[in-house]
């Protein structure tokens, strides 16, 4: 017996929202690589946007010349998150894919802050519904109540396009 719950419904509404969710602007995550391997950070943060990071490398590379071919720029693709990533420097929400446990706090936020037929709201509920699509028993709940919130919004949607 498998321990995993498969919930069409969830790839159903995410497609049913990225119409809207398209139009949010969204850019591949990267990450710095130091001399030492480590990531290098900003506030905390170790995602950037390309272009953040191009101009971070830069920096870096004429602050310590003796090692300048160390610093690496990496990523560009989704890498896995417990939530939303933003840039390190600008604030642009990278892309990612969502884990459970950050699906979990965004369906905990929405359902106490109904989403608005928003591009950004649209995003956000989309990459919950693709996080719970598969998932396991345990999350059941999690997942109905993430339907019900992506039902609201696909509902909310329709409803601002026929008030247009």
């Amino acid at each position: 017996m498998t321990d995993t719950l498969h919930t069409p419904e969830c790839r159903t509404l995410a497609d049913a929202l990225w119409p809207l969710a398209s139009k949010y602007p969204v850019k591949p995550d990267h990450w710095i690589t130091t001399p030492r391997g480590e990531y290098e950070t900003y506030h905390g943060y170790r995602e950037w946007c390309r272009e953040c990071a191009t101009f971070m490398i830069r920096h870096l590379r004429r602050k310590d010349p003796r090692n300048r071919e160390e610093y690496r720029l990496d990523g560009g693709w989704r890498s896995e998150h417990d939530g939303p990533i933003y840039c390190a420097q600008c604030g642009v929400r990278l892309t990612s894919a969502m884990l459970s446990t950050g699906a979990g706090e965004e369906v905990g936020h929405y359902a106490e802050n109904p989403p608005d037929p928003t591009p950004q709201c649209a995003y956000d509920i989309h990459e919950v519904l693709q996080a719970l699509e598969y998932t396991r028993q345990r999350d059941a709940e999690l997942v109905a109540e993430a339907v019900e919130i992506g039902r609201k919004l696909v509902a909310a949607i329709e409803a601002a396009g026929a008030a247009k």
